[in-house]
């Protein structure tokens, strides 16, 4: 509790000295979901107004809401940098699927599961009917509880970029 009031605080002071050029270091860490999306919200605002903000962060799904450019890091050097939609060409012949199972299931063929995050995989889009197929079969027999399929992620372009795949190539 009071590591994210810690965060809102160190936030506050720094916004409040009006520069225009803030580095924000995991601003959302141990932030309640509501004041994190407010958080979020008030960087975006900075931005909007011509501040420069750079932002260092592991939570890309929150921050690719905000982000302009994105810098990929591994082992003090940058190895991607763009912005997100360039860099998605990285990995532009996936699709990112998440299936919540009642129980334990055995992926369809097609699907590449991503090991960091259970329940998730990537698909390569040309397998997407019969990916489809089945998850709707295992959905009418109530196997799983719910799925979404949708466009990769900034994590499966730092994936990629970290583990030197090439463009295209599965997980």
């Amino acid at each position: 509790a009071f590591g994210g009031v810690r965060r809102l605080a160190g936030f506050a002071c720094t916004v409040a000295g009006g520069s225009r050029m803030l580095v924000l270091d995991e601003p959302t860490n141990d932030v309640d979901p509501v004041r994190r999306a407010l958080l979020w919200g008030s960087i975006a605002e900075l931005a909007r107004d011509g501040a420069s903000v750079l932002l260092v962060t592991h939570n890309l799904a929150e921050a690719e809401r905000v982000i302009g450019r994105f810098a990929i890091i591994d082992h003090g050097r940058i190895v991607r940098e763009g912005t997100p939609a360039a860099l998605r060409t990285l990995v532009s012949d996936h699709l990112r699927v998440e299936i919540t199972a009642a129980g334990a299931i055995t992926p369809h063929p097609a699907l590449h599961a991503d090991a960091a995050n259970p329940g998730s995989y990537l698909l390569d889009h040309r397998d997407l009917a019969a990916a489809s197929a089945w998850i709707q079969g295992l959905r009418e027999a109530g196997t799983i509880l719910d799925f979404r399929i949708g466009p990769p992620t900034l994590d499966d372009i730092y994936a990629a970029s970290v583990r030197g795949e090439a463009a295209g190539s599965a997980a």
